[in-house]
């Protein structure tokens, strides 16, 4: 007999008539005199509950049995029955339970919550709206759902009709609640409600009428207006219905207000935008290097789609210019929304959350699509995801996913085929009319052909023109390349020798032929190339994304051309080679990368052109590593960003191949600049380096293995550090102190944040100890015997090392570890209990980090910041502070370091007033996995913070709210906690 039988047994031989109560809107409880008791059995616990229900009327034993069994009673289900009930009366009382004519019944001595609430409800039905006593009670009533009620017997048909009455009976009592919010001026906590209540009825008119009036009256009316548009839109979706009057009239009220209080920031030529992505975003747009010829069906068919529809899919073979129309619908659409561009088209499947992560700032984790939930649906935007067809069952889950978590979303996609999502619309994209001489793709010839030869005039040859465009189906890149090659051979030859060229494709009719067409135009382009022209295209498919001249000249040596100016100006006259999205920037288009790799990859030059794109790699991260640190360090950030699809190829190719060499030369260049810059991408490229069979009695073995001794501190395998680390020191050779440095420092790093202090100092030390190491070295040294001395209560020698770090810093103009120092400085000042100086240093470490890019000093400054303007200084600096950080936070989905953020955020609500919204806080990160565990110190103290919170809401209602916790997302709760700090934000 386990505990809470043996208080029940010893409850009911104390009294035979106990007082009994259970509850039953959340998860079913009982207490006999005041003692829980645990009913083991689900059964016995759907008869209980069943009898709550009926609220002292008799249930039939008929309904008994269909609630107990559902649609699969037992032979005997009568007799099992009443052995049920006898059971049932052992526990809670033999008079509790009685028996009648009718069937079974509970006595009206038992307390029930169910009961209390439907009293509530008939006193409201008595009352005026209007009427102050109406707030109270439905807020009373509230308080008592504990979470979803009958959520245990949700999937039994008998308890069905009770589910859905209780959903509206909350529904209505929130209603009721939020009314009277809003008369008296709480118009935060009034959304908070109606927003949680929305989330079981997204389609309750009733409730969106009240959110966006709760919205208007808290100032917020830029989010009643999206709000009424965003139940416009999702009714409409889903029913094909329009909204009721009283809805209509407040959403031409708060468009009203909108219009008088609101315009759109003037971008830099005066007119209005509001096609900004948010800050910590990447989108380049698609490239438009020449002006669209016809497609104005097409756009405007994108644009209707995108109205009705949230996903809208562009189809088509390669070649029609799907990418192209879909930059050109991006860059003037109507919609007026920030665009995400996601380009796929040299990404591996297995990469594609990555990409996306990269996208929005996700560089320094491991991306996963709930992030990209978080992220992306913080704000409207529309995001294009071109080439999908290069990983189409991954695009199909993370759009399906999207659509789901992200409601002001919209997304436009170019593929081969469609996603076969539901309320996907598809955009068939045909070639262009063949007609006639005026027809859209006569007319993109001779424009093709005008630009590559501008003196002359083809309009003699319209005939010619007429008949190669029929021949080549309109494909607009055939074309382009046939019209390059015009401009050479002439119009009337190239017709004349049609067939020759391009082999018999008459009677073409399917997409596959088309696509075939289009294959034989790229060959033929490249065949009618120089020896020198193909081999340099087939190199430049090595690259991933786009290139300089730069570049070029550099995979054009491994193919053995030295006069590369004129070679590649032939590329790009016959426009195999494409501008790219920045001046002097070239890119290869899909079609033409495909064929030419294809070319390199059976070619003898594999080999070398790969070699030479690695140890280019490698030298433009050389020239990233040495700007890492310095006045420059922002831009070289930008820098290794785009380059992180060639550096990812270099590292798998340099492996593979055993150039091991190479290998070392680009992830011991990526140390320096992700330390504090994590790209979570990169690290994990670089993880797993030592246990590489290629390395193994290598010359450069211990760099690679330091490079897996620092990922695997950045990535959390702090166990693999002390191995790793290790065996690099004892690898490297006397002379090679960088790889002993970088050894030392994981050592000192996890030493740190294991608090074995001692170890840390004499790691740091060891490297300070050393003749003359790079500066780079000595300040990553300097930093964590700081705060190795800091936190061994030795303040006077971290002070000492902490200033000196910042000296050296600042000879170098590195806003970086400048900010590094002054993190340490602030623990110091901590530490010695200068909470105003500490205070002020958190504060310019963790905006000169953010200038800078240096997320991980930013984040250890900020959090800190928090906790100190929480905990010692007036609430007003925590409010100013607190939002800003959430914000950062989430737009990183970076959710251990949020839910720091969100538990420093309740203490603080706690001691400004709002019990409720901190409860909810607090009971939400306990139960999240990612909220990170506490010390003991800090457990009691939350332990207090929440207790305090229980006290200022009452025990009813925090029991609602613990309930309420269970069902509200991450997302939510967020946009709680930035509701609640809104409205005391000074101004």
């Amino acid at each position: 007999m386990d505990r809470a039988m043996a208080i029940c047994f010893d409850v009911r031989m104390r009294s035979p008539t106990p007082d009994v109560a259970v509850k039953v809107l959340g998860a079913l409880e009982v207490a006999v005199d005041a003692h829980p008791c645990e009913l083991a059995s689900r059964r016995q616990r759907a008869l209980l509950t069943a009898l709550v229900l009926r609220g002292g009327r008799p249930v039939t034993v008929t309904d008994l049995i269909e609630a107990v069994w559902d649609d699969e009673p037992p032979e005997r289900a009568r007799t099992t029955l009443q052995t049920y009930v006898s059971r049932l009366r052992g526990v809670i009382g033999q008079e509790t339970v009685r028996h009648t004519p009718a069937g079974y019944r509970l006595d009206e001595s038992v307390a029930t919550d169910i009961a209390e609430v439907r009293e509530a409800v008939r006193q409201l039905e008595r009352l005026d709206r209007t009427d102050p006593h109406c707030t109270e009670l439905a807020e009373r009533a509230l308080g008592h759902w504990r979470g979803p009620a009958l959520a245990e017997f949700a999937d039994v048909d008998w308890f069905r009709g009770f589910v859905v009455e209780l959903s509206e009976m909350r529904a209505n009592l929130v209603d009721i609640a939020a009314d009277g919010m809003i008369r008296d001026g709480r118009c935060p906590q009034a959304v908070s409600a109606l927003e949680l209540s929305l989330t079981v009825d997204p389609l309750r008119e009733p409730t969106h009428v009240l959110l966006i009036r709760a919205l208007h009256g808290a100032g917020r009316n830029t989010d009643a207006v999206r709000a009424a548009s965003r139940y416009r839109r999702t009714l409409s979706e889903t029913t094909g219905l329009l909204p009721g009057a009283a809805f209509r009239d407040v959403e031409q009220f708060v468009l009203a207000a909108d219009e008088a209080t609101t315009a759109p920031t003037p971008d830099a030529s005066g007119t209005g935008s509001t096609t900004t992505v948010p800050t910590g975003w990447t989108s380049t747009p698609l490239p438009r290097p020449t002006p669209l010829i016809g497609r104005r069906e097409d756009l405007d068919a994108i644009g209707a789609a995108l109205e009705t529809s949230r996903l809208v899919t562009v189809v088509g073979v390669g070649g029609l210019g799907k990418t192209r129309l879909v930059a050109e619908f991006a860059s003037d659409q109507a919609l007026a929304l920030p665009v995400l561009t996601i380009e796929l088209a040299t990404v591996p499947p297995d990469r594609v959350l990555a990409s996306v992560g990269a996208s929005v700032g996700l560089r320094d984790q491991s991306v996963e699509i709930p992030q990209l939930v978080d992220v992306l649906g913080a704000t409207p935007v529309l995001v294009v995801i071109d080439n999908a067809e290069h990983a189409i069952g991954e695009v199909r889950h993370l759009v399906t996913e999207l659509l789901r978590g992200c409601p002001e979303m919209r997304l436009l996609v170019t593929s081969r085929e469609r996603l076969d999502v539901n309320a996907e619309s598809t955009i068939a994209l045909g070639p262009l009319g063949t007609d006639g001489p005026s027809d859209e793709a006569a007319t993109l010839f001779v424009d093709r052909l005008r630009r590559a030869r501008p003196h002359g005039d083809p309009t003699g040859d319209v005939a010619a023109i007429a008949d190669i465009c029929r021949r080549l189906e309109g494909i607009p890149l055939a074309l382009e390349l046939a019209a390059s090659r015009a401009a050479t051979l002439g119009v009337g030859t190239l017709n004349d020798r049609f067939d020759e060229l391009f082999g018999h494709l008459t009677g073409i009719e399917t997409d596959r032929d088309r696509h075939s067409t289009l294959g034989n135009v790229v060959h033929w382009s490249i065949d009618l190339l120089g020896s020198q022209s193909r081999d340099l295209l087939a190199a430049l498919s090595v690259f991933h994304g786009d290139f300089d001249v730069d570049a070029v000249e550099e995979i054009a040596a491994a193919s053995g051309i030295r006069d590369v100016a004129p070679v590649f100006g032939r590329l790009v006259d016959t426009s195999l080679v494409a501008d790219g999205a920045r001046p002097g920037r070239f890119r290869l288009l899909e079609m033409i990368r495909v064929v030419a790799r294809q070319r390199l990859e059976t070619s003898q030059r594999q080999a070398t052109v790969r070699r030479a794109h690695a140890d280019w790699v490698a030298t433009q991260l050389t020239e990233i590593d040495a700007g890492s640190a310095g006045p420059d360090e922002a831009a070289t950030v930008e820098r290794l960003d785009a380059m992180r699809g060639e550096v990812l190829a270099a590292i798998e190719w340099s492996i593979e191949s055993g150039s091991v060499d190479v290998a070392a030369r680009v992830v011991t260049s990526l140390a320096g600049p992700l330390l504090y810059r994590p790209d979570f991408d990169l690290i994990h490229a670089c993880r797993g380096l030592g246990a590489q069979p290629s390395i193994s009695g290598a010359p450069h073995e211990a760099a690679l293995v330091a490079a897996d001794a620092r990922a695997a501190f950045l990535v959390g395998d702090l166990d693999e550090v002390e191995p790793l680390a290790t065996r690099a020191i004892a690898l490297a050779s006397p002379d090679d102190t960088a790889t002993r440095h970088r050894a030392q420092h994981a050592l000192g790093v996890v030493s740190l944040y294991q608090g074995d202090f001692d170890t840390a100092k004499q790691m740091f030390q060891r490297t300070l100890d050393e003749p003359g190491p790079d500066v780079v070295p000595r300040l990553d040294a300097l930093g964590g015997l700081a705060l190795a001395m800091c936190y061994s209560r030795h303040q006077g020698h971290a002070r000492a090392i902490a200033e000196e770090h910042r000296s050296i810093a600042q000879t170098i103009e590195s806003d970086t570890y400048v900010a590094f120092a002054d993190y340490a400085l602030a623990e110091v000042d901590l530490a010695e209990g200068d909470i105003d100086r500490a205070a002020e240093r958190l504060a310019e470490s963790a905006d000169r980090a953010w200038r800078t890019h240096a997320r991980f000093v930013w984040g250890i400054s900020s959090t800190v910041l928090a906790r100190v303007l929480v905990r010692h200084r007036p609430p007003g600096d925590a409010r100013r502070h607190l939002p800003t950080l959430i914000t950062r936070w989430r737009r990183t989905a970076t959710w251990p370091q949020l839910w720091t953020t969100l538990r420093l955020t309740a203490e603080h609500l706690v001691d400004t007033g709002d019990g409720r919204t901190a409860l909810l806080i607090l009971t939400a990160a306990d139960r999240d996995d990612a909220a990170p565990s506490l010390s003991d110190d800090e457990t009691a103290h939350y332990r207090a913070v929440r207790e305090r919170a229980t006290v200022m809401v009452g025990g009813a209602a925090a029991s609602g709210i613990v309930g309420a916790a269970a069902v509200v997302d991450r997302a939510d709760i967020v946009r709680r906690a930035l509701a609640a700090l809104e409205p005391a934000i000074e101004t």
